[in-house]
């Protein structure tokens, strides 16, 4: 019976968002809760992980964002507007998770999608085309959490990505960029085996939420996917120089190589 419940919501939301709007309200009314596990080093096992929300509002778009980030940017608001100082807030956050920058918001609407990252202490977005996938749908089948799900699988950002949709919770969205399937994805990777998306938790909200990112209402640098993309992968591997071109500075003043740091990107650049 729960399970019943959850595709009737879920095929509200989306009888709702299929009609044009003109304005995009963020009020996220369901909820899908995704471990994301991912690897910066190939060589190495073991996975570094987050907990992401994909929040699903009537207007006709998700966002998915790092739980925790964006609870440490909200408890950074409420102490500023308590009159707290930057470095009180900077301590009293310090020992909150750090979670994954990087956010998406997709806009089936107006067939774009937003994609916003924080590199050092700026934030960036890129404002793209929404492209469905090109799922190749499989006879397979994986029970996952209590629902039986279906496989299917395409390349997604140049990427192999396999994927688990429940038909039982319509809704033709899911983690990242895989979305367009009959059905919620529960699990996905991709071929290589360097990310995986696992949904936990689905279902209505208890109380309509709100969703503010730790971008809203802060400058944000507007740039095409592939520049974001490299902008990204310096920011991550080479820092003096991602310094030195984007905020033309120098922080330090070593002269030795800098130490080598590991990075794969989601995004495959072509």
């Amino acid at each position: 019976m729960k399970k019943t419940l959850f595709a009737i919501l879920f095929l509200g939301v989306f009888h709702i968002s299929s009609s044009a709007q003109e304005i995009l309200d963020n009020t996220a009314y369901y909820r899908a809760e995704y471990t994301y596990r991912f690897k910066k080093d190939s060589t190495k096992t073991g996975y570094y992980k987050d907990t992401y929300f994909l929040d699903i509002c009537k207007s006709g778009h998700s966002y998915f964002y790092s739980r925790a980030n964006q609870y440490r940017d909200s408890v950074s608001k409420a102490l500023f507007a308590e009159g707290m100082h930057w470095m009180e807030v900077v301590e009293q956050i310090r020992p909150l998770p750090r979670g994954v920058n990087w956010n998406l918001d997709k806009r089936f609407v107006e067939g774009k999608y937003h994609y916003t990252n924080k590199l050092m202490i700026n934030f960036y977005r890129a404002v793209e085309d929404l492209e469905m996938p090109q799922w190749k749908l499989e006879q397979d089948t994986l029970t996952i959490n209590g629902y039986l799900c279906h496989k299917a699988a395409a390349t997604v950002a140049g990427r192999l990505w396999e994927v688990w949709y429940a038909p039982q919770i319509p809704v033709n969205d899911g983690p990242w960029l895989l979305w367009g399937l009959p059905g919620l994805v529960m699990q996905a990777n991709d071929s290589n085996g360097y990310f995986k998306f696992t949904c936990e938790n689905v279902g209505q909200l208890a109380e309509p939420y709100r969703v503010f990112l730790p971008a809203d209402n802060k400058d944000v640098r507007e740039m095409k996917i592939k520049d974001l993309l490299r902008a990204e992968r310096m920011a991550e591997t080479d820092h003096q120089k991602f310094e030195k071109i984007y905020f033309n500075v120098i922080s330090s003043s070593s002269t030795a190589p800098p130490k080598k740091r590991y990075y794969i990107p989601i995004y495959l650049i072509k």
